[in-house]
């Protein structure tokens, strides 16, 4: 689920391989009418609604990670045409059934969105992205700092932005067997992600 900046309401959902969709609501929830749906051949893609200006207060957008093509992207939807426009952030994002290996994180300073994401669950490298959704078409993707590349056993990622300096922590699981002996560990940038 995803709110645009009029208030407008977006939510998508995904029932295995049985059906997928998305509705909308104008009035905080208390009806929903179908939209574009922005899921593709896989129930099993997964979505995070994200931040965006792109100067229709109507539009929103979400984080889009698609299991068959292993790819994260931004899919923006345009409230007037009722379109999905999808712009490329990664491939290579390999998706696990049971846990999400991503996060997203709006910094209030500037409206830009932070992502985190693990490229293999349990022996991948932790990357991020800077994401500015000010266009439909055309957003900016920026390649940030990666936060971890190690030895195996790592997983679950968050990423969290402090609104009172704008210092990022990404934090994530990491030990010595993934899913029994596991700990919490994070990494801060005090740089917008640089290092």
């Amino acid at each position: 689920i995803t709110r645009a900046r009029s208030g407008r309401l977006e939510a998508g959902y995904a029932v295995d391989a049985v059906a997928s969709g998305a509705e909308e609501s104008t009035d905080v929830g208390a009806t929903w009418t179908a939209i574009a749906n922005p899921y593709e051949a896989s129930a099993r893609d997964r979505m995070q609604g994200l931040y965006c200006n792109t100067g229709a207060d109507a539009d929103a957008a979400n984080l889009f990670h698609d299991a068959s093509a292993a790819e994260l992207s931004i899919k923006v939807h345009n409230d007037l045409l009722d379109t999905w426009t999808e712009t490329s952030i990664a491939t290579g994002i390999t998706m696990n059934v049971n846990t999400r290996t991503w996060d997203a994180a709006t910094r209030l300073s500037d409206g830009k969105v932070l992502l985190a994401s693990l490229t293999v669950l349990d022996t991948g490298t932790i990357k991020t992205w800077e994401l500015d959704i000010n266009s439909v078409a055309l957003p900016t993707v920026t390649a940030k700092a990666d936060v971890y590349t190690g030895p195996a056993e790592i997983g679950a990622i968050t990423i969290a932005v402090d609104p009172t300096n704008d210092d990022v922590y990404v934090f994530y699981s990491r030990g010595t067997q993934y899913g029994l002996s596991l700990k919490v560990w994070y990494k801060k940038s005090t740089d917008d992600g640089a290092t």
